[in-house]
C-alpha cells in the first residue's frame, strides 16, 4: 500500500510569523482567547483555554475537566455552540493538577474548559492512494489540506470531492458543522460520500474510531456533531484525482436565480429528481443590485494523472486594497468588492484547486478587518422556489431592505445526506450564506433590515423547514431552540448517541442548545442506539423558555 505523511511543524511555524505582520492592520487575530477569530463572540471569563500538545495531553485534560468544547481557529459566530457549559451543572469530575496545558481566560476554576486543537504538533496528513483516502488531524487547517492534496507525490496530485468558498477553518471544524460547497452529487464535508471515519476523544478520555462499518449509528450522529459527541482528533476523507474544471460565470439579472430556483423546485416535487442545473452552480446574489454572478463547473477528462498536464498551472491571486475599517454605505461596498470577487468566480479553465470557488487569502485577510456576523440558512428543495419568491416579494415592497445587504449573499445547493443532524438529513436543500456589515459600522447598532430578512426565514410558512447553520450566526436566545422541532426525524437519535459517548453530558454546551428534556432516552434508546418511537417514548426537547422574543429569535444582534 502506497501511504505518505508530512508534518506541518515547519508550515505552522511560517503561519504564525505571517499572521504576526498583519497585527498592526487587522481589528482581528487568531484568537488569544476565548473569542471567535475577529475577537467577538467571547466566551465567559471563568472557562479555561486548554492548550493540550499532544493527544496524550488532550486525554488526559478531557478527562479531567468538566466541560469542554473544542475550538480550531475560531471561525465561528456562535458562543453557544463553541462555548462550554457553566460548571454548576457538570458532574462531579477530580480537578486538574496544574500544569501547562491550562491558561486562565480570567479566572474561576478548571470546571470548564475550551480545547485548542491548534497546539497539538505535529500535524499529520496521511494519503493512502491506493484506496484514495486520506487521513488528516482534524486541527490542520482545510487551505493546507487542498494545497498538499493538489500538490502530493509525483506531481499527479488529488482534491476532495467537493470543498466550501471558506477554507480557513480546521478540517475537523468544517466536520463537526457539516460545511459545504453546492454539490448535489458529493454533498458536504460530513456526507457519507466523502466523510469515512472519525476519530475522538470521549468524556472518559478514551479515543475511538468511527466507521458507517464498526459504529454504523454513531457514525450517523459524528457526521455532524457540533462538539457534542467528543472532541475530534482525526478525519478520514475520499480523494479523487486532481482533475481539470471549466468555470463559467456570467453577469446576469436575478431572474436567472429565480427561474433556476422555481425550477428546481418543481422538479423536485413533481418527478422526485434533482435538476442538473443547479449541481456544482453557485450563485453570488448582490441583492442591493438585483443582479448575480451565476457560476457553474464542469468536470472534463484531463487529469494529471493521465500526464495530460504535466505542473499545476500558477495561480493569480487578486490583491484586494484595504478599504480600512469599513465606513461606506451598502452600495459603494458592493462597488469596491464586484472587481475582487469577480476577479475569483471569472470564466476559466484550470484544476480543480483553483477552479471551485475559494476564498483567497487577500480577501480573508480584507474580512478580518472588516468586522461582520456571517449567518446561513437552509430551505428544503420542495419550498425553496416559493420561499424565494416570498423573499423577492418582501424586497420589493420595502427598498431599503436591500440596502442592509453589503457583500453578495452566496446561493448553493446540496443533497441528501445521512448524518443525524446534516441539515440535508431529510432531503435536498438550498444554502443562503448572508453577511451583517452595517451592525458594526453603525456602532453595534441592529441591523433591522437584515433582521427582517433572518424573521422572514425562520418565521414565514413559504420557508417551511428551515434551519440554521451549526457554526454561523442567527441562533435564538438560550433556551429558545427547538432540537426536536428543527429535526423531528433525528434528534432523539442523536440522543440516544449522545447518552452512549457522553452520559454525563461533558460536552454539553453553554446555549443548552442539546436538550431532550422529556424524552426517555434510559428507556427508549435501543442498543443500536435508535429512538423507539411510540408511547412513552415521545420525543422531546424540553427546557424552552415562555418569555422567547419573536422571529428570528435572538436579541443580541
Amino acid at each position: 500500500m502506497k501511504m505518505k505523511k508530512m508534518t506541518f511543524s515547519m508550515m505552522m511555524m511560517m503561519v504564525v510569523l505571517l499572521s504576526s505582520s498583519f497585527a498592526e492592520v487587522s481589528l482581528a487575530t487568531v484568537p488569544r482567547d476565548l473569542s471567535n477569530f475577529q475577537n467577538v463572540w467571547q466566551c465567559p471569563s471563568d472557562v479555561y483555554i486548554g492548550r493540550p500538545r499532544t493527544i496524550e495531553q488532550l486525554q488526559t485534560l478531557v478527562k479531567q475537566a468538566k466541560h469542554v468544547r473544542a475550538n480550531g481557529l475560531g471561525h465561528s459566530w456562535n458562543t453557544q455552540h463553541f462555548c462550554p457549559a457553566s460548571a454548576q451543572s457538570a458532574a462531579a469530575a477530580p480537578e486538574a493538577e496544574a500544569n501547562t496545558i491550562f491558561t486562565s481566560n480570567g479566572g474561576g476554576g478548571k470546571d470548564s474548559v475550551n480545547v485548542q486543537l491548534r497546539t497539538i504538533s505535529p500535524k499529520q496528513i496521511i494519503v493512502d492512494e491506493e484506496n484514495l483516502t486520506v487521513l488528516v488531524d482534524a486541527g490542520v487547517k482545510t487551505r493546507d489540506l487542498l494545497n498538499y492534496l493538489s500538490e502530493f507525490g509525483d506531481g499527479s496530485g488529488y482534491t476532495l470531492p467537493a470543498f466550501s468558498w471558506f477554507i480557513d477553518q480546521t478540517i475537523g471544524g468544517a466536520v463537526a458543522t457539516g460545511t459545504h460547497g453546492s454539490s448535489l452529487e458529493y454533498g458536504s464535508f460530513s456526507s457519507e460520500k466523502q466523510l469515512l471515519g472519525v476519530e475522538m476523544v470521549l468524556a472518559n478520555g478514551t479515543l475511538v474510531n468511527l466507521t458507517p462499518d464498526t459504529h454504523p449509528q454513531l457514525m450517523r450522529a459524528a457526521r455532524v456533531s457540533a462538539g457534542r459527541l467528543g472532541v475530534i482528533t482525526k478525519v478520514k476523507l475520499r480523494l479523487v484525482p486532481e482533475m481539470r474544471v471549466r468555470r463559467e460565470m456570467n453577469d446576469r439579472l436575478q431572474s436567472v436565480m429565480f427561474n433556476a430556483i422555481n425550477e428546481g423546485q418543481r422538479l423536485w416535487n413533481e418527478e422526485g429528481k434533482l435538476s442538473p442545473a443547479l449541481n456544482e452552480t453557485q450563485f453570488l446574489w448582490w441583492i442591493q443590485q438585483g443582479r448575480v454572478f451565476h457560476v457553474q463547473f464542469e468536470r472534463l477528462e484531463a487529469t494529471r494523472q493521465d500526464r495530460s498536464k504535466a505542473e499545476r498551472a500558477p495561480m493569480v491571486i487578486p490583491q484586494v486594497p484595504n478599504p480600512g475599517p469599513l465606513i461606506l454605505q451598502s452600495q459603494g461596498f458592493s462597488t469596491f468588492l464586484d472587481p475582487a470577487i469577480r476577479s475569483v468566480v471569472s470564466t476559466s479553465v484550470a484544476e480543480a484547486r483553483d477552479s471551485f470557488i475559494t476564498m483567497t487569502e487577500p480577501l480573508y485577510e480584507m474580512h478580518r478587518v472588516n468586522m461582520y456576523d456571517q449567518y446561513e440558512i437552509s430551505v428544503p428543495f420542495s419550498t425553496m422556489g416559493n420561499c424565494f419568491n416570498g423573499l423577492r416579494d418582501l424586497l420589493r415592497r420595502n427598498i431599503a431592505i436591500s440596502q442592509s445587504f453589503f457583500s453578495p449573499a452566496l446561493v448553493r445547493f446540496v443533497s441528501q445526506e445521512d448524518g443525524l443532524l446534516s441539515q440535508t438529513e431529510d432531503g435536498p436543500r438550498l444554502y443562503i450564506n448572508i453577511e451583517d456589515y452595517l451592525f458594526y459600522v453603525q456602532g453595534r447598532i441592529i441591523n433591522t433590515g437584515f433582521k427582517q430578512v433572518m424573521a422572514y426565514f425562520r418565521s414565514d410558512e413559504r420557508c417551511a423547514g428551515s434551519r440554521l447553520h451549526w457554526g454561523k450566526a442567527g441562533w435564538p436566545d438560550a433556551g429558545c431552540w427547538d432540537g426536536a422541532e428543527e429535526y423531528p426525524n433525528t434528534w432523539c437519535d442523536f440522543g440516544c448517541a449522545a447518552m452512549a459517548l457522553d452520559p454525563k453530558n461533558k460536552f454539553a454546551d453553554s446555549g443548552a442548545v442539546f436538550s431532550w428534556q422529556g424524552s426517555n432516552l434510559e428507556s427508549c434508546c435501543s442498543a443500536e442506539h435508535k429512538y423507539q418511537h411510540g408511547p412513552g417514548c415521545q420525543c422531546q426537547a424540553g427546557g424552552r423558555r415562555s418569555d422567547c422574543p419573536a422571529a428570528p429569535g435572538y436579541t443580541n444582534r
